[in-house]
């Protein structure tokens, strides 16, 4: 493969990964689910979901009304193929889940998590998806009694 081909996919995959998060954090929950492969399989922690249907309820259930924006850094994307990649992400997580008035800002107390992301994605019809997520956090806000 030649070093054009790999920087676009390389590009390809990098702007997949951050249009996930943009849609997540402005609730647009179907266009993040149809980022994934039909048959998603994530892993965080004790909690894993199979398939996009099951993502989707997810990502609606958890997260919908909450004020929530992934910094997503340091992606870098392993092209295997034409077809398959592989990435490595930092994530840092930000959330306000008490309810805001429309135009205000959520108080900042600092990140809750610092995770990475191990992903594989693959290139289909319509290019590039997301088909295995799997999340380890490398830091977690400290919870406070």
């Amino acid at each position: 493969m030649d070093m054009v081909t790999e920087r676009i996919i390389q590009w390809d995959c990098k702007q997949l990964l951050a249009r996930y998060y943009q849609h997540v954090d402005h609730e647009e929950f179907e266009e993040a689910a149809n980022i994934f492969t039909n048959d998603i399989v994530w892993r965080w922690r004790q909690w894993s979901v199979t398939g996009r249907e099951n993502m989707l309820k997810d990502l609606r259930s958890s997260l919908t009304g909450v004020h929530i924006r992934h910094l997503i850094s340091n992606t870098v994307v392993k092209v295997i193929d034409l077809n398959n990649a592989q990435s490595l992400s930092y994530v840092t997580i930000y959330t306000h889940k008490e309810k805001l008035a429309s135009g205000t800002a959520g108080l900042l107390k600092g990140p809750d998590f610092i995770n990475e992301l191990q992903d594989k994605l693959v290139c289909l019809d319509d290019g590039w998806h997301i088909a295995e997520r799997h999340i380890s956090t490398a830091f977690e806000r400290e919870k406070l009694i």
